[in-house]
């Protein structure tokens, strides 16, 4: 379905690139921190994105994206059991179309 690089992968700290001075996060796989899958940089100390703390965690969430990619779709498959049991649900039919919409966007690089 999707043709991202398997999981899973974690978020390394690198420092300061030497490009503007900004601070990067190499996201890899979790056995080779040699190639990384994506690279989250920005410059630590600027109010705009918040500064480390929010570059840190923006690299920790995008290395989780494998995991919560793959609890999605059990999540999905659940809930239409779900929908069976209670096809007239509001809250379980918006939760299904979160679900597909976020499976969608992830599938659909």
């Amino acid at each position: 379905m999707s043709k991202h690089t398997s999981g899973p992968w974690r978020a390394d700290y690198r420092g300061e690139s030497g490009f503007n001075g900004e601070h990067e996060w190499w996201i890899t796989l979790e056995d080779d921190d040699c190639h990384s899958v994506a690279v989250v940089r920005h410059g630590a100390d600027d109010p705009e994105y918040g500064g480390h703390p929010v570059l840190k965690a923006n690299a920790h969430l995008v290395a989780a994206a494998p995991e919560m990619f793959e609890a999605l779709l059990s999540a999905r498959s659940l809930l239409s059991a779900i929908a069976e049991t209670f096809p007239n649900s509001e809250h379980v039919r918006m939760t299904r179309e979160q679900i597909k919409a976020a499976i969608e966007k992830a599938a659909s690089g």
